[in-house]
């Protein structure tokens, strides 16, 4: 039964691609571009290639499920489904009276922009992160230990890093939108040019520090294809040059990441570089299991869950997801002391590190197809709500607001779990906030 999971991935596949190339849009980008393409990838390409190459997959968790098993048909129904549901209530939510409100405020509160709001929301980010960094870096035991142990504290088996003021690492990323505001007001070549040239560098290098700290590829990528994805939707048009740089970029994130970023790594760039051109088509296949996570957890789960643990029956890891940004002393609770739903994905697959759970299975642990189909629902609405609140691009810094939020969005459906949206969330929802907060002042002094 199994193999007829290639039929519903070949309608996914198809079907995504078709919609999003003819469906009526704004702008040449928009929120749904970021997710069609995630989708695409993880529940059309991924599961193709599965059943393809079944034998040449690197990945352990991919062979855990014989591919005769019906789960993985179960798994194809199951993110259609979803991804149906997302399309029906971005659409529907459109002709919602609020939706219309959010727009208009849109449009009528980000026209007021002046360089000074800019200027100030991107020195407190500034401010707050490079103080953040400098106290997290001494609380590490300096720049050396600083750099050299991002691995240990990313695979989860941290047990010399411990303080209650880890947070702050979670305040460190505020570099990353700092650095944003920063280049728009140089580009823009505003008053005080040289000293926002020297904000932008201090705040750039910082952040590609703590990225290199972090150990993430995608998370590196993200941050740079940040900056030319502003101009693309300033813009509203896209230029080749544009596609080549991405290509280029993530091919060398996902090739090389792992030993550029890995201060342990003794094979030199040219002979992992070589190697990669050398064995194309494992390099490639390699680059679409990168992908592979939320098709096969959920195949997974749909194989295992009601046999070796229980639904989750609710939304408690909406409250558990608090631990991964609020400082320990202010949980104290036993409640909160539970494993996360990544915790205990990865504790099923007894996988090394952390094995991050997507939308599609996110639902599906909370409470079957009902709750794919209830999470995919919310999660549609939530698209068009929060894209309607950044239609106005008419400048460079909302542009890279719009894109930084695009690509947030896109990536929770490979990356779902509360506590690591409130982390990843976070940095936005402040700048946006502070944004909003002196624009009123201002308005408020006019009056």
């Amino acid at each position: 039964m199994g193999y007829y999971s290639v039929v519903f991935s070949l309608i996914s596949a198809s079907g995504v691609l078709i919609f999003e190339i003819f469906r009526p849009k704004n702008r040449i980008i928009d929120f749904l571009t970021g997710v069609n393409f995630v989708y695409w990838m993880t529940f059309g390409i991924v599961p193709l290639y599965i059943f393809l190459f079944y034998e040449y997959t690197t990945w352990s968790t991919i062979r855990k499920l014989e591919l005769t098993s019906v789960s993985y048909l179960l798994a194809s129904i199951y993110s259609l489904v979803g991804y149906l549901c997302i399309i029906f209530s971005y659409y529907y939510a459109s002709r919602f009276s609020i939706n219309v409100s959010i727009t208009t405020y849109s449009m009528k509160k980000f026209n007021n922009i002046r360089s000074i709001h800019i200027f100030k929301v991107a020195l407190i980010l500034f401010v707050l992160g490079f103080t953040s960094l400098v106290a997290y870096i001494r609380l590490l035991g300096g720049l050396e230990s600083y750099l050299n142990s991002g691995l240990i504290i990313r695979s989860g088996f941290n047990t010399t890093f411990t303080s209650p003021f880890m947070f702050l690492k979670n305040l460190v990323p505020l570099l990353y939108i700092s650095s944003y505001y920063f280049y728009c007001l140089m580009i823009e070549k505003r008053e005080n040019l040289t000293l926002n040239v020297i904000l932008f560098l201090t705040a750039f290098i910082s952040s590609l520090m703590h990225l290199y700290h972090g150990a993430g590829r995608m998370t590196f990528f993200i941050y740079l294809i940040s900056f030319p994805l502003g101009h693309i939707v300033l813009k509203n048009r896209i230029n080749f040059r544009f596609i080549i740089v991405s290509i280029w970029l993530f091919f060398v994130m996902v090739v090389l990441g792992d030993h550029l970023l890995s201060p342990y790594s003794t094979q030199s760039i040219w002979e992992v570089f070589k190697k990669a051109l050398l064995n194309l088509g494992g390099t490639v296949g390699g680059i679409i299991e990168e992908f592979s996570s939320p098709f096969v957890n959920l195949a997974n789960n749909i194989e295992q869950l009601s046999i070796h643990y229980h639904f989750r029956y609710g939304f408690k890891d909406f409250i558990i997801g608090l631990n991964g940004i609020l400082p320990s002393r202010f949980l104290p609770f036993e409640y909160m002391k539970q494993p996360n739903i990544d915790e205990l994905n990865t504790l099923y697959f007894q996988s090394a590190g952390s094995i991050p759970v997507d939308l599609i299975t996110f639902g599906y642990i909370t409470f079957g197809l009902a709750g794919v189909i209830i999470i995919t629902l919310i999660f549609g609405v939530l698209i068009r709500f929060i894209e309607g609140l950044l239609s106005n691009t008419n400048n460079i810094m909302m542009s890279i607001t719009y894109s930084s939020w695009m690509i947030f969005i896109a990536f929770r459906v490979m990356y779902a779990e509360p506590g690591l949206v409130y982390n990843t969330v976070f940095k936005l929802v402040l700048a946006l906030f502070l944004l909003l907060y002196f624009i009123r002042n201002n308005e408020n002094e006019r009056n």
